[in-house]
């Protein structure tokens, strides 16, 4: 009878954790507008890092948004940016890929193209498919297929066993998995990077990677159901501590030093560095504090960011994607070609990198 007693108590855990799972989902996606779900063109910005404009040495000057070239780019359901390549996937499940390819890791392992390439991800000659989600590192690229399935191509591997992932996050050099179980797997593709996820963590719905250029201040975020957030990793120590005040988020953005989270009334929290204003120019909270560290609301132009569905963050800047398609960015953008320039509209989702920027363009 104690067996039986325990194993009702276990059920009854894990179906309460399930609900949860459930009110988190519909609650984001109450968040969204209609139209946030639906594919569309890829539009992208910087300094030509990815050498997409092939009359244009890469890097050079700032350019304008403008659509990559291609089909394989159009039809777009979500994207991923890394150091120097972005990966777009498409609504049939393959994954095009754009930029610096000397690891493979804009097209695919064994591309003809050592210096830079463009065009659908193919590994050993065969195109990926069942794709739902790309990740991306500096010198590396990871998808999620449709079974739970990670696959790595570029500077990287995959753990072995992992299996039933849900969800995958990437910068520098640093790889995240969260598994259906609600638990995250973490690892590194370089000697020093050691993501040692805490242990006790439990109930994730959402991960994000952040870390600045050249790979200092990597750390993890993770989002639990019950919309509290969990930071560690080789920040700065307040980075690794996330605000008590911070309840009912939704989404989550990890930058150099510095963590965005999403509420569920369309505001952005910010705190950690606030140099530039990365963090919003967020007022610190209680008494000063080394290290320019600084947490509460995101304000613009003296106020508070609102109507928020998605947010994205670089080593110096921050974003946010409105609910009217229209994108809002702040921190240092002048050291950061990354940072979306005033005046995209009908936007669906965006990904960035420091000195790039790639965006879902409704047509």
């Amino acid at each position: 009878m104690k067996t039986h007693h325990s194993s009702m108590a276990s059920i009854g855990s894990m179906a309460e954790s399930k609900v949860r799972s459930i009110v988190f989902v519909l609650l984001l996606l109450c968040a969204l507008p209609l139209w946030a779900s639906l594919p569309g063109r890829v539009i992208i910005w910087g300094n030509n890092a990815l050498g997409h404009v092939e009359e244009l040495p890469p890097p050079s000057a700032r350019l304008e948004p403008m659509p990559i070239s291609g089909r394989d780019f159009d039809d777009v359901t979500a994207l991923a940016a890394g150091r120097s390549h972005a990966l777009a996937v498409r609504s049939d499940g393959t994954v095009a890929g754009v930029g610096f390819n000397l690891q493979g890791q804009a097209t695919g392992i064994g591309s003809t193209k050592p210096d830079t390439g463009k065009g659908l991800v193919a590994i050993s000659g065969r195109p990926l498919s069942n794709i739902v989600s790309v990740a991306a590192g500096d010198y590396f690229s990871l998808a999620l297929a449709r079974d739970g399935q990670v696959i790595a191509w570029g500077e990287a591997s995959v753990p072995e066993g992992l299996s039933n992932v849900v969800a995958i996050a990437a910068r520098g050099a640093l790889c995240l998995a969260l598994k259906a179980d609600g638990t995250v797997t973490g690892w590194g593709t370089k000697p020093w990077v050691h993501p040692r996820v805490p242990s006790d963590l439990s109930n994730v719905v959402a991960i994000a990677a952040g870390g600045a250029s050249g790979g200092s201040y990597e750390h993890s975020m993770a989002l639990r159901t019950d919309g509290r957030v969990v930071v560690w990793g080789a920040g700065i120590s307040r980075q690794e501590l996330s605000p008590p005040e911070l309840t009912n988020a939704i989404a989550i953005a990890s930058g150099g030093g510095f963590s965005l989270a999403l509420k569920s009334d369309g505001t952005v929290y910010g705190w950690g560095v606030n140099s530039g204003g990365s963090g919003g120019n967020a007022p610190t909270t209680g008494p000063p504090v080394p290290d320019n560290y600084s947490c509460g609301l995101v304000r613009v132009d003296g106020q508070v960011l609102s109507n928020v569905v998605s947010i994205a963050a670089g080593s110096g800047f921050g974003l946010a994607v409105k609910s009217d398609g229209t994108v809002v960015s702040w921190g240092d953008k002048q050291h950061y070609p990354g940072a979306p320039p005033t005046g995209l509209s009908n936007i669906v989702a965006v990904a960035v990198s420091d000195q790039f920027g790639v965006a879902i363009q409704r047509q």
